[in-house]
């Protein structure tokens, strides 16, 4: 089943359509130097179909089944996770009725969820792009990519801050997925 789940979404949002951020394991410290993480360190990651204010975020940690709550997403979809979790996924939980998307004027519609890995070399954004990743196991978000004919560094990132000539599509792709995710 899951080998159909690309496929599905993607001609889905292709009908409905019609047609970076600075993502590193180093962040800066207070002199502006960048440094890798260590275990007390927070990091950043952002919700984004436009940027999410007020999504539930939760961590799965690696060999754990429960999903545990690590807070809200701010006014441009930020929220920080303890630095000792490198591995696992997290889930955000965007409420209709609660949550706010940037892109549109009050609140989301609809309840739905997107899911991202966590590793030390993935990207820190929680999209469409990598809910669909985590979804199909046979799919890497290189072969998505590559099935969208679009470039990697731009569906695995900010897409929104993106300069890339891709950005407005890539964007619109990911509303129209999100019209299809579910809220479980």
């Amino acid at each position: 089943m899951k080998k159909i789940i690309l496929p599905l979404i993607i001609f889905g949002s292709l009908t409905a359509c019609g047609g970076g951020s600075e993502s590193s394991e180093n962040i800066a410290d207070n002199n502006g130097t960048t440094v890798p993480p260590t275990a007390s360190t927070a990091v950043e990651y952002r919700v984004i179909d436009g940027y999410i204010e007020m999504a539930d975020v939760c961590v799965i940690r690696e060999n754990q089944s429960s999903c545990e709550s690590i807070g809200e997403t701010n006014s441009n979809g930020v929220i920080s996770i303890p630095g000792d979790v490198t591995k696992g996924r997290l889930v955000a939980t965007i409420i209709g009725g609660q949550s706010k998307d940037a892109d549109i004027v009050g609140y989301v519609g609809h309840s739905y969820q997107m899911i991202a890995e966590i590793s030390v070399d993935t990207p820190n954004v929680i999209t469409p792009f990598t809910t669909l990743d985590v979804l199909d196991d046979e799919k890497s978000l290189d072969d998505i990519a590559a099935d969208l004919n679009l470039p990697i560094d731009v569906i695995n990132s900010d897409y929104i801050a993106s300069q890339a000539a891709e950005q407005s599509h890539v964007h619109a792709l990911a509303r129209a997925i999100t019209m299809h995710l579910k809220d479980d």
